[in-house]
């Protein structure tokens, strides 16, 4: 792996950690919606129930903090697979990474919007959630920090 992809994996990951921090104060003091919560409920929601009843069965009240952690772990994987693609990016873009940066974040917080919160039961861009417009505009600050991350980590050299 060059160097841009591995600056990009790295700067992913610390993104994703304080992506998924800044959620978890989102949500605890705005109300914003926590991604990983949602992947959970979904999970819960689309198991088969001999299944579901299996897992609770063996794991009783941990099966919901296993689901719970196994969500905020795959956000966290997403984010370093998405920061080696824009460390890609920035290898094949001549551009400055910070503008470079917040707008990737703009898209990613797009396309959440757009397409992971309706497939996860929070309607187009939030409108099934408790605060469509501050869960929204939470989340963009949330990602703009993912992007922060991203243009500092993989400033050039």
């Amino acid at each position: 792996m060059d160097r841009a992809l591995t600056t990009g994996a790295v700067a992913g990951l610390v993104g994703g950690v304080a992506l998924t921090l800044a959620m978890f104060v989102g949500r605890f003091q705005l109300g914003a919606p926590l991604l990983p919560e949602l992947i959970a409920e979904w999970v819960f929601a689309v198991v088969p129930m001999n299944l579901f009843s299996f897992v609770v069965r063996r794991l009783g009240f941990a099966a919901k903090w296993l689901a719970f952690g196994s969500a905020v772990l795959l956000q966290v994987m997403m984010a370093t697979a998405l920061g080696v693609l824009f460390g890609s990016l920035t290898r094949r873009l001549a551009l400055e990474r910070l503008p470079l940066a917040l707008l990737y974040a703009m898209a990613l917080w797009a396309l959440t919007l757009a397409v992971f919160l309706p497939l996860l039961g929070g309607g187009f861009f939030g409108t099934r959630l408790a605060a469509p417009f501050l869960g929204a505009v939470v989340l963009l600050a949330e990602y703009q920090i993912y992007g922060l991350c991203l243009a500092a980590i993989t400033r050039r050299r």
